[in-house]
């Protein structure tokens, strides 16, 4: 893979009577060379929201889940 992750942030929001958890997950990246695809791995995570930031810009992500992998 061209993509290392140097670090993670990770925030949990937790109700010990929930089997369900809400969270973010925020990765510094660096990349070898440019790419059009983030493969992040989440089973069993539902994911409302991805955003790719450059150098202080932003782009929302789009997200796919790969069925065959779950």
């Amino acid at each position: 893979s061209c993509v290392r992750p140097t670090a993670a942030e990770l925030r949990f929001e937790l109700d010990p009577a929930s089997k369900v958890f809400r969270g973010e997950a925020r990765y510094a990246l660096t990349l070898e060379r440019p790419t059009r695809i983030l493969e992040l791995h989440a089973a069993e995570l539902a994911i409302a929201r991805a955003e790719v930031r450059i150098e202080g810009g932003g782009q929302r992500a789009r997200i796919e889940l790969d069925a065959a992998q779950e």
